[in-house]
């Protein structure tokens, strides 16, 4: 099966009130707090709004979205086949430690090394559940089938925030092979490398068909 490599467009941070901290496709700068959330319509439970969904062999592509919050509560079920082993997110973890400590461009910007990230059982919640949403209705978004976005997502995990953002991809098969894919692009490794984010959290799930789908959080404690 033809990997679909993470793009550009599929990275989002949030402040602590709640405001998109994505400033360009490429960039993650923080804007002044009073900004709002822009809603983009309501999602509906097949394919969230802004979601693509995921052919086999077919290159995705996905944007930023930041939508309305979602529910209180989210649910997750399980998608067979899945995976979130501890070993497979040590492995993650390490390949993403690897990366903060030697420092790295990205795209136009040089990152200086930054203190490794420390798994959080919150956010891998967090991350496990959009990982199987993605996997279940077979797209790959920052809004989830139920309008969700990562902040709201986060929270609903039970993660106390002032910063938190989301990296997905589909199609990788391995842990170095998608953090390779995360790193080569410039707005996942800005997420990587963002000196912000203390914790991390990772999940991973397979669609009826075996194609893995990724989400990687992040999130620095109130």
């Amino acid at each position: 099966m033809k990997r679909n490599r993470a793009s550009p467009g599929a990275t989002i941070g949030f402040t602590a009130a709640g405001v998109a901290i994505a400033a360009a496709a490429w960039g993650m700068a923080h804007q002044p707090d009073d900004q709002p959330i822009m809603a983009h319509g309501a999602a509906t439970p097949s394919a969230p709004s802004g979601a693509i969904p995921v052919l086999p062999g077919v290159p995705v592509n996905t944007t930023a979205t930041v939508i309305a919050p979602p529910p209180a509560s989210v649910t997750a079920t399980t998608v067979a086949p899945s995976s979130n082993a501890p070993g497979f997110a040590q492995q993650v973890l390490q390949a993403v430690n690897q990366v903060r400590a030697r420092g790295q461009r990205c795209g136009n910007e040089a990152f200086a090394p930054a203190p490794p990230l420390v798994e959080h059982p919150q956010l891998t919640l967090a991350a496990k559940r959009h990982a199987e949403d993605q996997a279940r209705h077979r797209f790959m978004s920052h809004a989830g089938s139920t309008g969700s976005n990562p902040a709201a997502r986060i929270t609903a995990a039970g993660y106390g925030w002032r910063a938190v953002g989301e990296n997905v991809a589909m199609g990788q098969t391995t842990p170095t092979e998608v953090v390779d894919d995360w790193v080569s692009s410039p707005g996942h490794c800005k997420n990587i490398m963002d000196p912000t984010y203390i914790h991390m959290g990772i999940g991973l799930a397979h669609d009826v068909h075996g194609a893995p789908y990724w989400a990687q959080t992040f999130g620095a404690p109130r």
